[in-house]
C-alpha cells in the first residue's frame, strides 16, 4: 500500500469475541517511515472523538516523525549505494 507516498506493507490480526464482535486490532506496519506516515495518518482520525484539541496535537506530533524517518530513510539509502559503489 502507499500511506501519503510512503510505500507500506501492513498486517491487521482481528480477534473477535464469543459474539464475532471486534476484540482487538493489531495492526503491523513497515518499514519505519511507512509506520511513522501511517501514524500521522490516523492519529488524528482515531483521537477526533476526544475533541479537537487532542486530534490536532497528535497530528503535530506525529508529522515531524513521518517527515524525519521518510528523509532518514532516503539519506541512508543514498549512503549505502555510494559505498557499494566504492567497492
Amino acid at each position: 500500500a502507499n500511506v501519503n507516498g510512503q510505500p507500506t506493507e501492513e498486517v491487521f490480526r482481528v480477534e473477535l469475541d464469543d459474539q464475532q464482535k471486534v476484540r482487538d486490532i493489531t495492526v503491523f506496519v513497515r518499514p519505519l517511515p511507512g509506520l511513522a506516515a501511517f501514524a500521522a495518518g490516523v492519529a488524528p482520525r482515531i483521537t477526533r472523538r476526544y475533541g479537537r484539541l487532542p486530534s490536532w496535537l497528535s497530528g503535530m506530533l506525529f508529522t515531524p516523525v513521518a517527515v524525519s524517518t521518510r528523509l532518514v530513510d532516503r539519506f541512508v539509502r543514498r549512503l549505502a549505494r555510494m559505498a557499494r559503489s566504492e567497492r
